[in-house]
């Protein structure tokens, strides 16, 4: 419950640190798939569990099952409040749900009180030593040569190699502060427990229940299938030698395969009627340099007693070991798998309990030297999450968390225009405020989502910085727009002697036009033009 409430510090920081005249969105992250979800929850009123894609100018039917925004959006519509408070109140409950479901986990494996408390705690608050190189990067360290070139470089080169502490779910402790990814974890979580008692304790019904919990993950997010999938054949593989009957070993693997495979065929049909293509978006690769840095505990102990570990294994044993295997495989999988950092779900669950088993075989209690080195090993990432809390300031810059006169006046005036048919070119900056309560379709409205995204989002960064009104004007034809924001920072007065182009309010924030998809059509004159 204490977790449950301190999770909302953020936005109690957040709300308190909001000015007179502006208003705190209820929203803490930067990040485009916030926008994402914020539209999903006011889409599934009207849409219902399945939407359309409105992040692109195609129109598409239905065929993105959303079942978590379909709930946000209902206890919205019940509550009063807006989706981003429900949102965030939900963590709440998930949070006291995943710790529950943690600690029934490990106490399937440890028995002792005093190395379960320490493995729960370790697991809920721990993290890694990536926070470490985030420091160097965001402190004048990074101005000393020698730091700069081995830990700044890496993470800002193009090839983008990412700490976890950058991620948003890849430990409990960041889990716990996101509900979007708590929710996978609860769900990822509780189809675990599930295959863990279907795997040492086999029954039909342990069976049935380990389906349904796959089906819900895979139909949360679909690949959380592909990770339990992976993660069961481990789990399978591995247990095989240590006596698992074939015939359990199918019938787990069975289980596993049909539940998530019937949803993903489900979800492959409503895809491929809907005009939406398969996505060209790939994450990114995770390094195995960054791998070793996330779980420092875990493979310290692994690297000192992993073998013995090994040697001495029970089915139980062998569970944990086929449960990191799967989780690995995929993390180590890119660029042959689209998304490899998934293979994060739940990956740090068995190394702590694996780690606990080796520290607890020969102790019955923490050594105080020890404990100092569990904690400077694990907290880098919950030190640096509470510093970042902690030091959020206000910036009027930042409007995906704060709005201000300018930018509600700009927001009311589009909602009040905008139908679902309209069509909005708007950049990726602006869309973070004016994105979520807008009810019509984006032009290049987010990476995954929008078909040919790069390219669409490279032609309007050609718009706003062309000074060619004809160039403009074809854009604006080409594109199909019926709304157009041009930010503040850009010159709206060329677009505005665009013809069919009207403006519907300006604001220090920006401009935002209507578009007659008609008018816009005629060529401008070359004397316009030059």
């Amino acid at each position: 419950m204490l977790l449950g409430v301190l999770r909302m510090a953020p936005y109690a920081v957040a709300a308190l640190r909001t000015p007179p005249g502006w208003e705190f969105s209820g929203n803490l992250t930067v990040s485009p798939d916030y926008m994402q979800y914020r539209t999903w929850a006011r889409q599934t009123q009207v849409e219902g569990p399945i939407v359309s894609d409105r992040f692109t100018a195609e129109p598409t039917s239905r065929f993105l099952p959303v079942p978590l925004y379909w709930g946000i959006g209902a206890l919205a519509g019940v509550t009063g409040l807006t989706p981003e408070w429900v949102y965030a109140w939900l963590g709440v409950p998930l949070t006291i749900a995943m710790v529950l479901l943690l600690y029934v986990v490990i106490r399937r494996f440890l028995r002792d009180p005093v190395a379960v408390r320490w493995v729960f705690w370790a697991t809920v608050l721990g993290g890694g030593l990536g926070a470490l190189l985030l420091l160097v990067e965001e402190t004048p360290l990074r101005t000393i040569h020698p730091l700069y070139k081995l830990f700044v470089e890496p993470i800002e080169s193009p090839a983008l190699v990412i700490p976890f502490e950058r991620y948003r779910g890849n430990y409990v402790v960041q889990a716990l502060l996101d509900t979007h990814f708590l929710a996978f974890w609860v769900a990822a979580t509780a189809a675990m427990l599930a295959l863990v008692e279907a795997t040492l304790a086999p029954a039909r019904r342990r069976l049935l229940v380990m389906g349904a919990l796959f089906a819900g993950a895979t139909i949360l997010h679909v690949y959380e299938g592909v990770t339990l999938l992976a993660i069961t054949a481990g789990v399978v593989a591995v247990c095989l030698r240590r006596g698992l009957p074939r015939r359990d070993a199918a019938a787990l693997l069975a289980t596993a395969t049909a539940s998530v495979a019937v949803v993903l065929v489900g979800m492959l049909l409503l895809q491929r009627g809907s005009g939406y293509p398969t996505p060209e978006w790939r994450g990114l690769m995770v390094a195995p340099a960054i791998l070793l840095l996330a779980y420092p505990v875990a493979w310290l102990l692994l690297a000192v007693g992993g073998i013995r570990f090994w040697q001495e294994a029970t089915r139980e044993g062998a569970l944990l070991v086929g449960w990191v295997v799967g989780c690995l495989a995929l993390v180590l999988a890119g660029p042959f798998f689209p998304y490899p950092d998934r293979g994060t779900m739940t990956l740090q669950i068995p190394l702590m309990i694996i780690a606990g088993l080796i520290y607890f075989r020969t102790r019955s209690q923490v050594r105080p030297r020890d404990a100092m080195l569990l904690v400077l090993l694990s907290a880098p990432t919950l030190v640096h999450r509470a510093f970042n809390i902690a030091g959020e300031r206000f910036d009027p810059a930042s409007a995906h968390i704060w709005l201000g006169p300018a930018h509600r006046h700009v927001l009311d005036t589009l909602l009040a225009r905008a139908t679902r048919d309209d069509l909005l070119v708007a950049d990726e900056v602006s869309l973070r405020w004016l994105g979520p309560e807008y009810v019509g379709r984006h032009y290049a409205g987010h990476f995954f989502l929008t078909i040919r995204y790069p390219e669409k989002r490279a032609a309007l960064e050609r718009f706003l910085a062309a000074t060619d009104a004809e160039a403009q004007r074809a854009f604006l034809a080409e594109s199909g727009a019926t709304l157009l924001f041009v930010p503040a920072g850009h010159d709206p007065s060329r677009v505005a002697a665009l013809p069919g182009v009207r403006p519907l309010v300006a604001e220090s924030v920006g401009t935002l036009f209507a578009v007659d998809t008609l008018a816009i059509q005629r060529p401008v004159e070359s004397s316009d033009a030059g």
